[in-house]
Formats: C-alpha cells, sequence, structure tokens
C-alpha cells in the first residue's frame, strides 16, 4: 500500500511538474510582417470649384455704360484666386477645353440679354494674343497646384453698336478637363 501511495504521490507531482514546464513554455515572443500599401492613381482636380455644382470661377468684366473702349477682364475662381486651380500627378499630361458658350455665333462667345448679345473672347495670356477658340490647353502636370490664367476680352469692333440695352448680359462657357 506504501509503494501504491508513492507512485500516487509521484504521479500527482509528474503531473503538476509538466502542467508547469507547459505553462512555462506558453510564454514567448513572435514576431512577423505587416503589408502596408497604398495606390495612386493618376488624376486631376480643381481647387477652386465650390457648391453643388462644378463653378470654376467667374469672368466679370464689372459695370460699363457703353461699349466704345476695349474692356478685359480674368477669370477669378470662387476662393478669389485668380485663373483656374489644378493639381495633376506629376508628369501626367492633360489638356483644358472651352466650349463656346450658350450664345456663340459665327465665330464669337456672346454674352446675352433677351434678343441682345455682347460678343467677347477668351484667351490663354495677360496680353491677349493667344485667343481660346478651338484649341485645347496642353500641359503636364507637376503634382502641385497650378494657377491657369483665362483672360476675357470684349472689342469694340466685334459689337453691332457699342450702345447696347441696359441690363446684366450673361454666358456659360464649359472648361473640361481631360487626362
Amino acid at each position: 500500500m506504501r509503494l501504491k501511495n508513492r507512485l500516487s504521490v509521484l504521479v500527482i507531482a509528474s503531473t503538476a511538474i509538466l502542467g508547469y514546464s507547459n505553462y512555462a513554455n506558453a510564454a514567448g515572443t513572435l514576431s512577423g510582417q505587416i503589408g502596408v500599401e497604398v495606390t495612386i492613381g493618376s488624376g486631376c482636380s480643381v481647387a477652386n470649384s465650390g457648391g453643388d455644382t462644378n463653378t470654376w470661377g467667374t469672368l466679370n468684366f464689372g459695370e460699363y455704360s457703353d461699349l466704345v473702349n476695349t474692356i478685359n477682364g480674368s477669370v477669378v475662381g470662387t476662393a478669389a484666386t485668380v485663373g483656374l486651380q489644378v493639381t495633376c500627378s506629376t508628369d501626367l499630361p492633360y489638356t483644358l477645353t472651352f466650349n463656346n458658350g450658350l450664345n456663340a455665333s459665327g465665330g464669337l462667345r456672346r454674352l446675352n440679354l433677351g434678343a441682345n448679345y455682347i460678343p467677347y473672347h477668351l484667351y490663354s495670356d495677360a496680353t491677349y494674343t493667344t485667343s481660346i477658340l478651338n484649341a485645347p490647353l496642353s500641359r503636364t502636370g507637376t503634382g502641385s497646384l497650378e494657377s491657369i490664367p483665362i483672360f476675357g476680352r470684349i472689342l469694340p469692333s466685334d459689337q453691332t453698336t457699342t450702345a447696347p440695352a441696359a441690363g446684366k448680359y450673361i454666358d456659360t462657357v464649359t472648361a473640361t478637363l481631360i487626362w
């Protein structure tokens, strides 16, 4: 009987040691890698668009009593920035096109008030020598914000009358950024 008790004590002690041993072996350190990535697609954005519509700016020639002198203006963005504020991916070729507006006739864009029209021109330079009629502006993205100035001009020589009816003349030109 004593042998049986000793054997039982030995089995209990061995089980306790093995159990403790397994517990001690459970502690340790594991290392592994976590892959981290981001994919950047090529693209462009216009910084001065605003509201619920894609309003990229306004060309407001101001207020005049007649059209006997040349009137100049430039596009001002929604945040009072001059020109269109475009950011395109580095080295991404893009073009900016402009339609002829809602009232074009005879190769001229025209502001309108009812049946009255005031022809005007768009230019891509401050010297008013590079007309934006049907030719797109082609550029390559820098990855940074670029200001693309757009200038407008009303010429007396384009007018059917230099004293048109009083009121607010309007037009809408659609600009399209293609990449």
